[in-house]
């Protein structure tokens, strides 16, 4: 262990090469020892035995900074290596909503936005530096093609705790490299499912599709609902009424949606016989939310081949 209060006291030849020795002894092991050097000078370095610690005083020569472990690495090194311990961040700054809000001059990583005004820039700090952030209420970002660079180049009206990452391209300039509402967000696991919504606003799914006894329909988000049915008809709706030289259906069909819509839909149908040797004219009539209705004019008595499609388009909300 070496330590010297780096002042070589007048004397004998020998006394003073012995007191050089033990200075640079000092300085070159980093004045290595249990406890503190006697005699401290700014940024001087210190090996604490008693701690494992390497310190260094700092430049005003009141206080020990820590460095790290005596005997191994705690730093990356320019050409890589591994990190073992985590990186926090500063407690997160909140900052007020502003034309420019700054988050480039923030304290910290992190960064609450409160307040509703709306955003037009991030202000300037070095290219590569990021911040991630937290909206506290709704305000507007303001999507420009150079200085605020907005996922899908829209604007973006914010909620409560959404968040976001942002990037510097230097000289003002951001990338909002993700953005994530509080609500969630769409992808392989939940794009198909169960559809619904609150005040118009979808709440589920994007699709939701599914079959019965009444043919099959399919749901989207936005309110937009098809159902559509292929059955034969021929044993409960014979074309045999005659009215003049033509022949129609006395009585309705019964069929239902494979789903109500909320209200009345258009409905396009077709019919066919086997072989397609009949002509058929087929027109919608009394159709309701529930059910479509049909009738059916043939220009000869048809009771067997009968096969009707239809395809109604609406709205489940």
């Amino acid at each position: 262990m070496s330590q010297h209060d780096m002042d070589v006291a007048n004397g004998p030849g020998l006394t003073v090469r012995a007191d050089i020795n033990g200075a640079l002894q000092a300085l070159a092991s980093n004045n290595v020892g249990a406890t503190a050097p006697a005699t401290t000078f700014p940024c001087q370095w210190w090996g604490d035995t008693t701690t494992s610690k390497l310190k260094r005083r700092n430049s005003a020569n009141s206080a020990w900074i820590d460095m790290g472990p005596l005997d191994s690495l705690s730093y990356l090194l320019a050409s890589g290596g591994t990190l073992t311990g985590p990186i926090n961040d500063a407690t997160p700054q909140t900052i007020a909503s502003a034309t420019t809000t700054d988050i480039g001059a923030a304290t910290s990583n992190v960064v609450y936005i409160s307040g509703t005004t709306t955003i037009t820039g991030l202000g300037t700090i070095a290219a590569g530096a990021r911040r991630t952030v937290r909206f506290l209420g709704s305000l507007v970002l303001t999507y420009n093609v150079t200085s605020l660079i907005l996922p899908a180049a829209v604007n973006i009206t914010t909620a409560a705790n959404d968040t976001a990452e942002f990037v510097s391209l230097g000289s003002g300039n951001w990338l909002c490299l993700r953005y994530n509402p509080a609500s969630g967000t769409y992808g392989r696991t939940n794009i198909v499912g169960t559809v619904s919504q609150a005040s118009g606003v979808p709440t589920g799914a994007i699709v939701e599709s599914g079959s019965n006894a009444n043919g099959t329909y399919t749901k989207y988000a936005d309110g937009t609902m098809i159902c559509k049915q292929d059955i034969s008809v021929s044993a409960s709706w014979a074309i045999t009424s005659a009215i003049g030289s033509l022949f129609y259906n006395s009585s309705p069909l019964a069929l239902s949606y494979a789903i109500n819509f909320a209200a009345v839909p258009i409905v396009s149908m077709t019919l066919s016989t086997v072989g397609g040797a009949q002509w058929l004219f087929i027109g919608t009539a009394a159709t309701t939310s529930s059910t479509p209705g049909c009738f059916t004019i043939s220009a000869v008595s048809i009771t067997t081949g009968i096969r009707l499609s239809y395809i109604a388009i609406g709205r489940w909300f």
